[in-house]
C-alpha cells in the first residue's frame, strides 16, 4: 500500500536550543526521510549545528 506524500509545516515563535525545538527537528527529519515535504518556520534565532534535512 502506497502512502500519499504529506506537506507539513511546523511553526515555532523562536528557535532556541530546547526540548520543543529538538523534537521539531527530529520529527521533521523523520518525515522528510519518508518522502514528505517539511517546512519549519520561526521568527528567527537559529539552533546552531542542527538541520532538519535528513
Amino acid at each position: 500500500m502506497k502512502i500519499e506524500s504529506l506537506k507539513v509545516i511546523q511553526m515555532l515563535p523562536e528557535f532556541h536550543e530546547g526540548g520543543v525545538e529538538r523534537h521539531v527537528l527530529w520529527l521533521s527529519s523523520a518525515l522528510a526521510k519518508q518522502g514528505h515535504e517539511v517546512m519549519v518556520v520561526s521568527k528567527g534565532e537559529s539552533l546552531k549545528g542542527s538541520s532538519a534535512r535528513g
